[in-house]
């Protein structure tokens, strides 16, 4: 059925995640890489470089003892820049899963750059916080409001609800996307008129992926009935930017918004639509902000006329 092949694909897209991201347990900090001790060096140097030349470096990754990293998976971004030109770009990263990488960096335009490769987390962090995405599901809590008579009554609602207890389904056929609430005791399911959420500082990263992304599989399968009946139509796809560096990265942390990059790109990858890459742009801009600022989204503005012009 539809709904199965969905599942099917989901499950595909996450297990390909959990190879990639194998579990990376550590019993003292200084074994985790460290971004002092790990060594850059440019691969092939030259006293001159012209404009589309590739510029890569070695990475050697270290731990806080200095010794040499054996596997890979940290999480890096990487930047080139010109603040004189208001010039940025962002780095490619190749992880060859034994401790070094390669970081190559497209040279775009005439003068002096800086370059910046910045360890957002060890490897050991980056599988604590797959751990973690996985996990507490039932931490976040709805509360549905339904009417009777004149009284608001209000009762637990989720995406999913681990109980026997009778339930009211809020089922979309077509898509197969479901919402439940506990049945309140003489109260129809047709009564619910409002929703709201109780701990809104839990990331919704973390909720449910395999249902979060059969939205996104829902909206795939929208776009491919649209341009059945329209075959011409342009269909432009904004990713997520990057946001601040902050200290609960459990629930903040970039590397949430990169699987969730990886995930939209992996489901949209056949579809002819065009993608304004918001991630890549935020890394080149360095804009640590949720809401990017005017000169990225005036950047994002220009790609999207540059789609439909």
């Amino acid at each position: 059925s539809p709904a199965d092949e969905e599942l099917v694909m989901v499950t595909e897209i996450l297990e390909k995640l959990n190879r990639q991201i194998p579990p990376r347990p550590f019993t003292n900090l200084n074994a985790t890489t460290s971004a002092k001790e790990s060594r850059a060096t440019i691969l092939n140097p030259r006293s001159t470089y012209c404009i589309g030349d590739q510029l890569d470096i070695l990475l050697v990754a270290k731990d806080y003892f200095g010794h040499r990293k054996e596997y890979g998976g940290d999480f890096l971004r990487a930047r080139m820049f010109s603040p004189a030109l208001k010039a940025g770009a962002s780095g490619k990263v190749t992880d060859f899963n034994n401790g070094t990488y390669v970081v190559s960096f497209t040279l775009f335009w005439e003068g002096p750059v800086s370059l910046s490769v910045l360890l957002m987390h060890p490897s050991e962090g980056v599988s604590a916080l797959w751990r973690a995405r996985n996990q507490g599901y039932d931490r976040i809590i709805f509360t549905g409001q339904f009417l009777n008579g004149t009284s608001p009554v209000f009762t637990e609602c989720s995406l999913t609800l681990n109980t026997n207890a009778e339930q009211c389904q809020y089922l979309d056929t077509r898509d197969h996307e479901a919402f439940y609430c506990m049945k309140p005791p003489h109260v129809p399911c047709e009564a619910l008129t409002h929703m709201k959420t109780d701990n809104s500082d839990v990331s919704y990263l973390s909720l449910k992926e395999k249902l979060l992304f059969q939205r996104v599989i829902n909206v795939k399968k929208a776009i491919e009935r649209l341009f059945l009946r329209s075959p011409d139509t342009k269909v432009i796809i904004k990713t997520e930017n990057i946001r601040e560096v902050n200290e609960n990265a459990e629930i903040f942390s970039d590397f949430h918004g990169s699987i969730q990059n990886l995930i939209l790109r992996d489901i949209f990858r056949d579809l002819n639509v065009g993608i304004i890459d918001a991630w890549d742009m935020t890394i080149a801009y360095q804009s640590e902000d949720v809401h990017p600022s005017n000169s990225v989204i005036e950047s994002q503005v220009a790609m999207f006329l540059n789609y439909i012009c």
